[in-house]
């Protein structure tokens, strides 16, 4: 059995530790009583609780789960606050998860002996998956069942290998919502937009489109409706992401930017002119766009998440629509060059 140590050294320590199991007969006897803190956003450690109550239903231990504010508990408890929810609700310990980029942190900690248990637990495929859950509980399990017969928890060498491997961090994501363009009409042409791709750490690319059904631009002399369609491909970076080991972390939010560089398809239909104007026939114009977002998105749940986005497209050749006056052309409406727009969808990811 080791010997007892700081929370400072046990820490220092991760993933390193591991459970002794000596036994003592007067610990045996009492009924263990193990305190769960979860956060109260939704970064998945709730799940973990009803694993681990799940995994520990047939041992001589009492669950508390108590849910704190999630700036509390980001990097976890030390172990003196540790010792005062143990000495608040009676639990001799204190459990909590902390989530990174491809893992959790399990923390066994038992504040009254100044001791704590930390194991890193790779993901099964994805954090939230079923798989990478049932690690997580089994991880407690141990240690309880130990602690529930006698033993203690304590400091032992380095593990060189996890029980799992480390995934490379890639995921796809998919997206659908609105979006909304200033063109240079009346009105804001509305549409909606989606888009497709795949993500390696902060890095992500992806396919997008966009549909924007016919608007009317009205004119004393003419009125004009005009469709819009939009494909691009695009390249982003997250400067803040949830867990990660190359960004800035704010819990469930992510914040980011991007370029994308595509066409856009323009559908022009004349439904009135007055004498002596005269309608043209519908039109179709192709114009190459570039464009540039920052988008910023809070989890919603475990893969769901709300994603505001702004930015401008640069049309390249911004098309011009008018009617044909005696052979001559008067120009009805211009689009402008640069377009501000912003965006409002949901972005799953898929793992």
């Amino acid at each position: 059995m080791a010997g007892r140590t700081s929370g400072a050294t046990a820490l220092a320590l991760v993933p390193a530790l591991a459970v002794g199991a000596s036994a003592d007969p007067a610990r045996a006897d009492e009924r263990l009583v193990a305190v769960v803190l979860v956060s109260d956003d939704t970064s998945g450690d709730a799940e973990l609780a009803e694993r681990v109550e799940g995994q520990t239903s047939d041992l001589e231990v009492a669950l508390l789960v108590e849910r704190r504010p999630t700036v509390a508990t980001r990097s976890g408890p030390s172990l003196g606050e540790a010792a005062a929810i143990a000495a608040r609700t009676g639990g001799r310990v204190v459990i909590w998860f902390e989530q990174e980029a491809s893992s959790w942190l399990v923390h066994v900690s038992e504040p009254a002996e100044d001791l704590e248990f930390v194991r890193r637990v790779a993901a099964r495929g994805d954090l939230a998956s079923s798989a990478t859950a049932e690690g997580v509980a089994l991880v407690v399990r141990g240690a309880l069942r130990a602690l529930a017969a006698g033993g203690t928890i304590g400091v032992a060498e380095p593990v060189v290998a996890l029980s799992q491997p480390t995934r490379s961090g890639r995921r796809g994501f998919a997206a659908i919502g609105w979006r909304g363009v200033t063109s240079g009409g009346p009105t804001i042409h509305h549409g909606v937009a989606a888009r497709a791709g795949l993500a390696a750490g902060h890095w992500h690319a992806d396919l997008s489109t966009g549909f924007y059904p016919a608007v009317e631009l009205g004119r004393e002399s003419a009125t004009i409706e005009l469709e819009r369609w939009s494909f691009a491909v695009g390249l982003g970076f997250d400067l803040v992401a949830p867990r990660s080991t190359t960004t800035a972390d704010i819990g469930g939010w992510r914040l980011g930017i991007s370029i994308e560089a595509g066409a856009t398809r323009f559908e022009r239909v004349t439904t009135n002119a007055s004498d002596p104007l005269m309608a043209t026939p519908p039109e179709t114009t192709w114009s190459p766009t570039a464009a540039a977002r920052a988008r910023l998105a809070r989890r919603l749940t475990g893969r769901v998440w709300l994603e505001l986005g702004a930015g401008s497209e640069f049309v390249l050749r911004a098309p011009e629509f008018g009617v044909d006056s005696g052979g001559s052309f008067a120009v009805q409406t211009r689009l402008r060059p640069v377009e501000p727009f912003v965006a409002l969808g949901l972005v799953i990811d898929l793992g």
